[in-house]
């Protein structure tokens, strides 16, 4: 007798559909709450154990206690959920009941399709691996996890979810989600399919030789409690020679035959396919998506491209209960496309690994800038001209004419979730009709993916760019970029290329370059750079302010100094409210800079206000003190600094706190290094963390003595990074001393790491 008119079995079904409906009651009451597990514990009373089992599809039903008290807890229909649980419980103690997916063939004795879904692994289905999340301090890690992200339900998730409990209580049915790239379709059909996974049903996904051979072979031996998929459904309904006709209408013949149910037939499209097979034939032609056009209709769930903010929040939760991977797509994703970034980074990683050189060199370039600070649309000239050095001189000689073109093309190729290594950025019309950049496409930037930019961050931390790079940068970039990338060329010692990027932003009057300008011309040119900071702050620079009036004080212009740094400070600077706080006597200084504050608090800017809190405690610190000695040389100027530092500390600014701390013992020479060696300490792991490299270079200069010619290769290896924090740390907190970098390249270096010659 057929399953669908034996009433044990038709019981067994409705059974297993209560089962399935209590949890999906359940997980809708929570989600509509927006509760974790943890919060629905604590509202229901419950254990842990008897919780998680009570919404877990695998286990058995809960006990009407359990289920009154998260009805309660969740604001749910009591008696609906109990009527629920009684239907399960009563026939699953039943004998008649056939244990969940029992035998291995059907009533006829034949084999069946596919597996239980319990024995698939989803990336077997084609769910897409997820990006893994780096080791903390790492900036790597491996491209992908074998680990599924915790799942994030959205509205879609109901659809299917009111779909599966309709095919537990006998009845076929299929759904096809529509979405583009990598939007979550394939993981949401796995996440519908684990209620029945429980029930023992089985998963046919027909692949080989061909799918659409594969599927038109056996779908007639497909039914009885088998979920059929179909994911990127065009590889079966788009099947050329009328194949895909052909396997449309065994479909509808599955699910219409009442003697193969219940059945689940669960598809996936892009929208481009859904437009071709709804778009009717014109007059007089033939129509090739009949079949296709009826089976789909009604049957469409759509997917949103991105998280909306309630599916962002889950995440969000779930991220702050562990889940990394969550948490650094929600970090690196953009407008809510977190699938897209899971899905999409570890192909963005394999396409970078194993490109072409031209390709790889633009690469490299697009890595270099945008860690030396250029802005995220990076100007093509530069990517032009800056490449030649990330190229060997057989893989530049063997260059194509058209290699730029070419390698732009295989850049902007994308991969999952329509992202693409380096992709060109088309500035918007402003309601011009044509644009300049759309009839000249080369004078477009591109945009390196954000994924690749943070591998390129961690990569490329400790190698300093080519020749071609700041030759680049000093032809093809703005003002602003110049500055940031003139600083990079001053972290990493090449100062002739500092001074001529900067040089060129002034050109433009770029009020920040003619400050910068003027800080690194300060011992090299005295009066140009007392000229400039002078056209600075006439510009209102508060910076360059405080820079001058550092000026000044070195001049013993000490009333000149102070009207500067009060000048600063009243603009909210925080160097120089800072600077104040050590120049003046600690209590009159504290209260000054309440004031300040309280003056930017009060005009409604409240970004301040906590700042304003711990100036407060700092002053409430200070009460009582004698601080009659206030000038430079005295005793108490070194209490003040050692205070301040100890305050610097605990609000987190450790190195704030490790610098006034060596203020402190120079002022003071009782203030011996035992005092100042914890927080050093501390110092040193806080600038280590993430960064190995700097106890190595460590460990290297301990070995190698102090002697130049054996710092100098480690000496090289700092300078090159950037790491000017960790170059000075090195230098003035280990035992021995060696040769400072400016005695050993007095000139600078060249990008290649030859010394310069004067300029």
């Amino acid at each position: 007798m057929d399953d669908q008119h034996d009433p044990e079995a038709q019981t067994a079904i409705t059974a297993e559909a209560a089962l399935i409906e209590l949890r999906r009651v359940l997980k809708a009451g929570r989600l509509k709450k927006r509760l974790t597990m943890d919060q629905v514990r604590a509202r229901s009373g419950l254990g842990r154990t008897v919780v998680s089992q009570a919404f877990s599809f695998s286990a058995p039903p809960p006990s009407g206690a359990t289920v009154s008290a998260l009805a309660s807890a969740l604001a749910l229909d009591t008696d609906h959920l109990l009527h629920l649980v009684d239907v399960a419980a009563q026939t699953r103690s039943s004998p008649s009941m056939p244990a969940a997916g029992a035998g291995e063939d059907d009533a006829t004795g034949a084999e069946q399709l596919g597996r239980l879904i319990t024995d698939w692994d989803p990336h077997d289905l084609e769910v897409h691996p997820a990006a893994d999340a780096p080791a903390p301090g790492s900036g790597g890690g491996r491209r992908w996890s074998a680990r599924l992200p915790t799942y994030v339900p959205r509205p879609h998730d109901d659809e299917l979810a009111a779909l599966v409990s309709e095919v537990a209580m006998g009845h076929s049915r299929m759904a096809v989600l529509v979405g583009s790239s990598s939007t979550g379709k394939t993981r949401a059909c796995w996440e519908a399919v684990q209620p029945l996974a429980t029930q023992g049903w089985r998963l046919w996904h027909p692949f080989d030789p061909t799918r659409a051979e594969a599927a038109l072979t056996d779908i007639e031996r497909a039914g009885n409690r088998t979920v059929v998929w179909l994911n990127e459904a065009q590889h079966y309904f788009g099947a050329s020679g009328g194949l895909g006709e052909r396997i449309a209408s065994a479909v509808h013949s599955l699910l219409t035959d009442p003697k193969r149910g219940p059945a689940l037939v669960l598809g996936t499209l892009w929208p481009e396919y859904v437009n071709i097979y709804a778009s009717l034939p014109e007059p007089g032609r033939s129509d090739p998506h009949t079949h296709v056009r009826a089976l789909l209709s009604g049957r469409l769930i759509a997917l949103p491209d991105s998280f909306d903010g309630t599916a962002i929040e889950d995440a969000q939760n779930s991220a702050a209960a562990g889940d990394l991977q969550l948490s650094h797509a929600l970090q690196h994703a953009r407008g809510g496309k977190l699938t897209q970034f899971l899905a999409g980074a570890p192909e963005l990683l394999r396409r970078y690994e194993s490109a072409s050189p031209p390709v790889r060199a633009l690469l490299h370039a697009a890595m270099d800038a945008r860690r030396l600070g250029v802005g995220p649309q990076i100007p093509l000239g530069f990517l032009e001209h800056a490449a030649e050095d990330y190229l060997s001189d057989d893989e530049y000689d063997f260059l194509s004419d058209n290699w730029l073109e070419q390698a732009l093309v295989d850049n902007a190729r994308p991969v999952h979730g329509k992202l693409a290594p380096l992709r060109r950025k088309r500035h918007r019309s402003q309601g011009v009709a044509t644009s300049y950049s759309q009839t000249h496409p080369s004078m477009s930037p591109y945009r390196l993916a954000d994924y690749l930019e943070q591998h390129g961050r961690y990569e490329r931390r400790l190698l300093c760019p080519p020749p071609s790079f700041w030759r680049a940068a000093h032809d093809h970039l703005g003002p602003a970029d110049l500055v940031k990338v003139a600083d990079g060329a001053r972290q990493r010692y090449r100062t002739r290329w500092a001074y001529q990027l900067l040089q060129r932003a002034v050109e433009s009057r770029h009020v920040p370059a003619i400050r910068e300008l003027a800080l690194f011309l300060e011992v090299l040119d005295p009066e140009r750079s007392d000229s400039l900071y002078e056209q600075a702050v006439g510009a209102g620079d508060a910076c360059a302010m405080t820079l001058l009036a550092h000026v000044r004080d070195m001049d013993m212009d000490i009333e000149g100094a102070e009207e500067l740094y009060w000048r600063a400070a009243d603009t909210g600077d925080g160097e120089a409210i800072e600077l104040l706080s050590q120049r003046l006597d600690a209590y009159e200084a504290v209260q000054g800079i309440m004031r300040l504050y309280r003056e930017r608090v009060d005009a409604g800017e409240t970004q301040y206000l906590d700042y304003l809190v711990e100036w407060r405690k700092e002053a409430k610190s200070l009460e009582g003190v004698d601080w009659s000695s206030r000038q430079y040389q005295d005793g108490d100027y070194a209490d003040v600094l050692v205070l301040l530092a100890r305050w610097r500390a605990q609000v987190g600014d450790s190195k704030g706190a490790a610098w006034l701390y060596r203020e402190g013992a120079e002022a003071r020479g009782d203030i011996t290094k035992e005092k100042v060696g914890p927080i050093e300490r501390d110092i040193f792991l806080a600038i280590s963390e993430g960064q190995p490299e700097l106890r190595a270079w460590l460990n290297e200069l301990r070995e190698r003595g102090v002697s130049r010619k054996g710092a100098e290769p480690t000496i090289l290896k700092v300078v090159d990074s950037g790491n000017a924090e960790a170059l000075h740390w090195l230098y003035h907190n280990v035992s021995g001393r060696w040769p400072h970098f400016i005695d050993i390249w007095p000139h600078g270096l060249e990008p290649d790491g030859r010394p310069s010659a004067p300029w």
